[in-house]
């Protein structure tokens, strides 16, 4: 055992070494190129010191010169190999060197009748192994020049030098057949060897793709089965309604009031899919940002849990809390995706589990004030994991298995970005989960700065588009919060027009249509120039004619000062910059939030009065003549 343990860490450090030398990232032709040309020198690297040694025994001290010097292109092509990743140049390379030296001892040693001359004939097998066909065929005519070269000298009278005796001559000759034919042996069981490694990983590599072929098949189907299903109750219940306008004598089989609940709780249900898809494209992409303010644990864990109170409740399965008496009033943290990251859990908790307890609780380690860290501990009684499924939990599209998708639904994308943004904020999730005896997750995040509360000490900010109490007091402002404001809705989609239109009407806002975006461009232009602009434009990005980012282009470059806020389908940030860099002040993306519309346009509006007005406060004051003044709502 104790002679073994040597012999392991030299293998591991050759092959540790052959793994460096090996160019990073190669493609599967390229790293058996690679491969090849590594053998060869390290074949090459053997052969010199053993010819080197046996040169110096027979007393040919300039053939152990060449030799040595030979060494340092030697070392060199390795190095080459790694840094230009360009395996042809080095296998041709290693062919030259291997013919300089050939051609080198041969001219030292007797020409033809050296003891190295046998080895010309490696020469065409070596480049045919190192370069390919091509480059073969052309080493091997230069060999065979190099041997007639030899001979048409040694016919010419030309005397190559001969350190050996005449007896001697035919046993190097021979020697050096013997050599050459297990040279070549050994090339070729080598080349095997990495033939058949090189078949192993593409087979890894099929299996592989195969499986994520599987996970991207499965994923389909579970998500058409999450965009159709609520698709299927927002149509139905549609359609319902429908009849009900079309004969309005008959008694519809269902309320009005459980229609609409029942189409808007599909259709959000329908963006959070679409959300949870292009949250993970962010964060593959490197695009999302955190941002960074105070925040309340305890009133984000309240949200949480009012969020999943009522499912809770219609599966009789009791949620608890608890806190930390350490536990500070604010921390320093992305309240939105803490929310998100919790809220997943919690949901999937309350989702697996058919009856007993969910309970979350929040750990305070460090000191109060200070660097420290936050943990949130959710445990459920449901029906646990094995540490297969545990170990795969975090990937996309990945579920305990088929069944679980098709029994309680879901795309499994939750816990894969709940896993990257814990990621992303510098912490990190654990799982600790039985079958039929419940599961663990515990998030794990650092904090840098804390708060107590006391007088004017801690704002605790948080997602105001979560909180519907918020969301309710926002709306009763929106009444006045436009009354007066002349807005221009530039908007191909009929149906967008109208909801749009009447949120803007239900506000107090005065609405100008535009059909597509060179409309847009001519009404805009046309009030501009009888200086009674229009207060805010609203523009779609993606309408007939003219579309949104040439209109708002053409708009700045004529020198509208106005604001303009664009209206998007697209919720990846690379759309968001591209708006604003055709001119938009903001973006506002569909289907619309109330809460967020409103306020995007109310800020707007303030900071075109802050920085155009002098005397008079409103969104209605523009260049005279003056239609009116509102005072927006501070």
């Amino acid at each position: 055992m104790g002679s073994r343990r040597p012999l392991d860490a030299l293998c591991a450090t050759f092959l540790w070494g052959w793994r460096w030398f090996l160019p990073p990232s190669p493609t599967p032709d390229e790293s058996f190129h690679a491969q090849r040309v590594l053998m060869f020198c390290l074949g090459l690297s053997i052969w010199v010191p053993l010819s080197g040694i046996g040169y110096h025994k027979l007393g040919v001290p300039i053939a152990v010169d060449i030799l040595l010097i030979s060494a340092v292109p030697l070392a060199a092509i390795p190095f080459l190999l790694r840094y230009s990743r360009r395996t042809t140049l080095c296998g041709n390379l290693l062919a030259a060197l291997a013919l300089t030296i050939y051609t080198a001892l041969a001219l030292v040693t007797g020409g033809p009748a050296a003891p190295v001359a046998p080895w010309f004939v490696a020469v065409p097998i070596i480049a045919m192994f190192l370069t390919g066909p091509r480059w073969g065929v052309v080493w091997t005519l230069l060999a065979m020049l190099t041997v007639c070269a030899f001979f048409a000298a040694r016919e010419m009278a030309f005397v190559f030098p001969q350190p050996f005796p005449a007896s001697l001559v035919h046993i190097l000759q021979w020697a050096a057949l013997i050599r050459l034919g297990l040279f070549i042996a050994v090339l070729t069981l080598l080349f095997r060897a990495v033939d058949l490694r090189q078949r192993t990983a593409l087979k890894e590599a099929l299996s592989a793709a195969q499986a994520a072929d599987r996970a991207k098949s499965e994923f389909l189907a579970n998500m058409s089965h999450e965009i159709r299903t609520p698709l299927t109750a927002i149509l139905g219940y549609t359609e319902l309604l429908r009849e009900g306008t079309r004969h309005p004598g008959e008694t519809l089989r269902i309320s009005h009031g459980d229609a609409l609940e029942t189409i808007h709780r599909n259709g959000e249900h329908l963006l959070q899919v679409i959300n949870d898809i292009l949250d993970l494209s962010k964060i593959e992409a490197r695009r999302l940002d955190l941002e960074q303010v105070y925040a309340s644990p305890r009133q984000i864990v309240a949200e949480v849990m009012a969020l999943f109170a009522a499912r809770a409740s219609a599966k009789d399965v009791r949620l608890e809390s608890h806190f930390d008496a350490e536990l500070p009033d604010a921390i320093e943290t992305d309240p939105t995706r803490l929310r998100q990251v919790l809220a997943n859990i919690m949901g999937n908790a309350v989702k697996f589990t058919e009856e007993g307890t969910v309970h979350i609780e929040a750990r305070w380690q460090g000191p109060r004030t200070g660097p420290a860290t936050i943990e949130f501990a959710i445990r459920d009684s449901g029906i646990g994991m094995t540490q297969q499924v545990v170990g795969r939990l975090f990937q996309p599209f990945t579920q305990a298995d088929g069944s679980t998708s098709r029994r309680y639904g879901g795309t499994g994308l939750g816990l894969a970005i709940c896993s990257r943004l814990v990621q992303m904020m510098g912490g990190a999730i654990e799982v600790a989960s039985e079958p039929e005896k419940g599961s663990c997750f515990t998030v794990r995040l650092p904090v840098d700065h804390a708060r107590s509360r006391n007088a004017d000490t801690v704002a605790i900010t948080g997602d105001e588009r979560a909180s519907p109490a918020h969301a309710t007091a926002f709306c009763g402002a929106e009444a006045t919060g436009l009354a007066g404001c002349r807005i221009l809705l530039a908007e191909d989609s009929a149906d967008n027009q109208r909801l749009i239109r009447h949120l803007l009407h239900s506000a107090g806002a005065e609405v100008t249509l535009a059909e597509n975006g060179q409309l847009a461009v001519d009404l805009a232009l046309t009030e501009l120039d009888r200086e009674s602009a229009f207060d805010l434009i609203l523009m779609d990005m993606q309408m007939p004619v003219l579309d949104g980012y040439e209109a708002t282009s053409r708009l700045r470059a004529a020198g509208y000062w106005q604001p303009i806020v664009a209206l998007t389908a697209h919720a990846l940030r690379a759309e968001h910059d591209k708006c604003r860099a055709a001119g938009c002040d903001d973006v506002c993306t569909k289907p619309i939030e109330r809460a967020a519309f409103f306020a995007a346009l109310r800020r707007r509006l303030r900071k075109r009065d802050a920085s155009s007005l002098t005397s008079r406060s409103g969104c209605c004051d523009r260049k005279p003549p003056i239609r009116g003044e509102v005072r927006l709502p501070a």
